[in-house]
């Protein structure tokens, strides 16, 4: 378990830094663009991320369970993942150029050969993050992706500082990611991952794993960018820009549980061989662990996003508070992973199902919420949404799982995190007395909460929590 924390820590930093841009860059360029422009760009990213979760379709990610499986094949699992995306992206790639006149936002009518290249680009070669952290290579990622960082933020950021023009900024980041490809692919060859023995029933055994999830996947991916769609088609560049701040968190949110996930699926992939009960304590135990991390940061975040939105994204996009602290109702749901179970044991024909379902009530729900709710609608709409998958996700891992509910998740350990992060919020209330500045108040109160908060969790008897903590003292030196 030590050795997996450190690995998901490792993951979770560098899957920070590969999404730069989707929580780093808008720091910086929401105070060299206007928010029109800024929405401009968030519009491109919007289509990119969509069509890159499409092209994608979760085959890297079959990585994960193959290679552990059988580690004298990783070239042929990853020569026949690099095959599937190339597929894929080519398909995007012409559909984007035949239809993308039709497309509802303006932006990308304008940017349609930017979007076209943009995915071929940044969706190729890009299973590095999976296959070295299901080799244990959890440094190779932090290192990949602090580069990758430095590089596409430094580039947009000092394309937006020259020239305050959005088409620059991306066409910069369309380059940027065409350089990445050759040298991703001249280091793949060199490694020689790449291997002409690919057989029909590999290849078709590694899509019968994939597929379902990819299916599913698209349906959620269509969950949660409907509403950004709906907004960018018929609100326009700036509203959606004030929607793209609020709904800030969620990538955030994304990156770290599939850091986790993707850390423990190898492991307990190893152990497919033993009942699911047993193969399946350490999902169990990393979910008790992610609760005691996530539910304080979120409590803090929705008590203080006035300040959190107003210092990161200036005083222009205070609007987008309240869609802001809606979206950090997520990091509790996402504390439960339900996915990766049903992974395990190889049913995900049920991401389909949930998917589809979820996709009905999302779009029901935003078309009636966007009425009484404006920019809160969609938002309200997706956060309902997630937590209605959850509990069917649920469901189905109690069915096939073979867990009750009291078997499924140590209930009485999540229940103390809950209890203690609500009973130390009263530090927050007993801040709003002193009459000092927000941003001050947030900082030493908020400070004053975790710590409260981390002293009473770590006597509270929770033996997942207290092996973590003694992980972190031994990591900072301060020893048992």
């Amino acid at each position: 378990m030590p050795s997996i924390v450190h690995r998901a820590a490792i993951l979770g930093f560098a899957r920070l830094a590969n999404r730069a841009m989707a929580f780093l860059g808008p720091i910086f360029l929401v105070r060299l663009l206007s928010v029109e422009q800024f929405g401009e760009f968030r519009d491109f990213l919007l289509y990119a991320t969509v069509l890159f979760t499409l092209v994608e379709f979760c085959i890297n990610g079959s990585i994960a369970y193959f290679v552990p499986k059988d580690p004298s094949r990783e070239n042929h699992y990853f020569t026949q993942a690099s095959m599937f995306v190339l597929f894929t992206s080519l398909a995007a790639a012409l559909f984007v150029l035949v239809f993308g006149d039709h497309f509802p936002s303006l932006v990308i009518r304008e940017y349609k050969y930017a979007l076209c290249l943009y995915v071929l680009f940044l969706c190729n070669l890009d299973a590095w993050e999976v296959l070295w952290i299901t080799k244990k290579q959890a440094i190779n990622v932090l290192f990949y992706s602090l580069t990758r960082l430095t590089v596409r933020t430094a580039a947009v950021v000092l394309a937006a500082f020259l020239t305050r023009e959005v088409s620059d900024v991306i066409w910069t980041l369309v380059v940027v990611e065409g350089i990445r490809l050759l040298v991703m692919g001249r280091y793949a060859v060199r490694k020689r991952l790449f291997t002409a023995e690919i057989s029909t029933a590999s290849m078709k055994a590694q899509f019968a794993f994939f597929g379902p999830i990819g299916a599913g996947n698209m349906l959620h991916t269509a969950n949660i960018y409907m509403g950004q769609i709906y907004i960018s088609a018929v609100m326009g560049p700036a509203m959606l820009a004030l929607y793209a701040i609020g709904a800030y968190l969620y990538p955030i949110i994304h990156v770290f549980q599939s850091s986790v996930g993707e850390t423990i699926m190898p492991e307990i992939a190893s152990k497919t061989d033993q009942p699911p009960k047993v193969a399946l304590v350490l999902w169990q135990r990393a979910t008790i662990v992610y609760c005691a991390v996530m539910m304080p940061i979120a409590l803090l975040l929705f008590y203080y996003a006035d300040v959190f939105v107003s210092l990161l994204f200036t005083s222009a996009f205070t609007d987008a508070t309240p869609i802001f602290q809606i979206f950090v109702f997520l990091l509790i749901r996402e504390c439960f992973d339900f996915s990766l179970p049903l992974r395990i044991v190889h049913r995900t024909n049920v991401f389909l199902k949930v998917s589809t379902l979820t996709l009905i009530i999302n779009l029901g729900l935003m078309l009636l919420l966007v009425k009484y709710y404006g920019l809160l609608g969609p938002a309200l709409a997706i956060v309902i949404t997630r937590f209605v998958g959850g509990i069917y996700l649920g469901v189905y891992v109690m069915k096939y799982c073979e867990f009750s509910f009291g078997e499924l998740l140590p209930w009485t350990d999540i229940a103390k995190t809950v209890v203690l992060c609500l009973g130390c919020a009263t530090v927050l209330f007993a801040g709003e007395l002193f009459d000092i500045g927000s941003l001050i108040r947030a900082v030493l109160f908020g400070g004053i909460y975790l710590i409260l908060f981390g002293m009473i969790l770590s006597k509270s008897g929770i033996s997942e929590v207290n092996k973590f903590v003694l992980r972190i003292r031994e990591r900072v030196g301060l020893g048992a």
